[in-house]
């Protein structure tokens, strides 16, 4: 005879121990922090990104990426955009620590990131770099 109407639901009627129901929820909970830690986004840029970017426009590149996530003028007079991403070449070193620190340190606050400058004069870009898998946090300025 059961103590509770629940625990009877449960643990009587199915025959199912603690110890398995203990193990399905610990395989459960292993499965969405794997699943939920997973990088379901693709790069906005890349290496190859910035060879095709000379003689666009300012409006273009920002329809195209967006809006930068820094912006300046350096010593020259050029307008300096930067964008930054999550790095996709460490995307192990990104999950490994995402996973071990329970989902603190996932996703837009990756330890490792890619960056890239667009260069503009007269609102024209004349160069454009990318630096990849740069250390340091992915914040929002």
């Amino acid at each position: 005879m059961c103590l509770s109407r629940i625990h009877g639901l449960f643990f009587c009627e199915r025959r199912i121990s603690m110890k398995k129901v203990v193990c399905i929820f610990a395989v459960m909970f292993l499965a969405i922090m794997v699943i939920g830690c997973a990088s379901t986004s693709s790069s906005k840029f890349g290496s190859d990104t910035v060879s095709g970017l000379k003689g666009k426009a300012e409006g273009e590149i920002i329809s195209q990426f967006g809006k930068p996530y820094k912006q300046s003028i350096n010593s020259d007079g050029e307008k300096v955009l930067e964008y930054r991403q999550s790095s996709q070449d460490s995307g192990f070193k990104n999950t490994a620590i995402a996973i071990t620190s329970f989902g603190v340190l996932s996703g837009e606050d990756s330890p490792y990131v890619d960056i890239m400058k667009i260069y503009l004069k007269d609102n024209m870009v004349v160069k454009s770099t990318f630096d990849q898998n740069v250390q340091g946090l992915l914040t929002l300025p």
